[in-house]
């Protein structure tokens, strides 16, 4: 099933989409020839996503999730999350999955090791990709162009702090 109804690739930049290069190999004594360009890998088109990151959560993005019940209870894969992937990775972008799963201060006795093939057991599990796909361990977010979150607000940068984007992000906590 396709997620995104647009075209995932464009013609390679590199080599003007012909696959090739016209160059010079300093370990080719003839001085040059054809070569097979290794953006594209001789294809002669790149994914439009080609160089972007985007960082997903994975509670409630990947995994189904209402509340914390414990490292075991991983949730179950939600509608469309690996299609999705798959296509963002098919696109050029490389994905990355972030979760507080990986505090090990959430999560006393565990090793990030540990917590680290717990989400790759998941994901092998559920048929994600294998490649493109990267499972960051390190503190705090990883350095993205977009994130995906389930518990994310999103504030205008350009915008002030209005009474009511104040009394919904106070109504938004409450609920929880």
């Amino acid at each position: 099933m396709k997620v995104i109804e647009m075209e995932l690739k464009k013609e390679c930049e590199i080599c003007d989409g012909r696959g090739w290069y016209d160059g010079w190999d300093p370990n080719d004594d003839g001085g040059g020839g054809r070569y097979e360009c290794e953006v594209c890998n001789g294809t002669g088109e790149v994914g439009i996503l080609m160089g972007k990151v985007v960082a997903i959560d994975f509670n409630g993005v990947i995994s189904h999730f209402e509340r914390w019940k414990g490292i075991d209870d991983m949730g179950f894969d939600t509608l469309n999350a690996r299609e999705l992937i798959e296509e963002l990775i098919e696109a050029g972008a490389e994905v990355y999955i972030y979760t507080t799963r990986m505090n090990t201060d959430v999560n006393k006795g565990y090793t990030i090791h540990e917590l680290r093939v717990r989400i790759a057991e998941y994901l092998k599990y559920h048929k994600y990709p294998r490649w493109g796909l990267h499972i960051y361990d390190k503190p705090g977010k990883p350095l993205a162009d977009l994130y995906i979150d389930d518990r994310a607000y999103h504030h205008d940068t350009n915008a002030t702090w209005y009474d009511d984007e104040i009394e919904s992000i106070i109504e938004r906590l409450e609920g929880e």
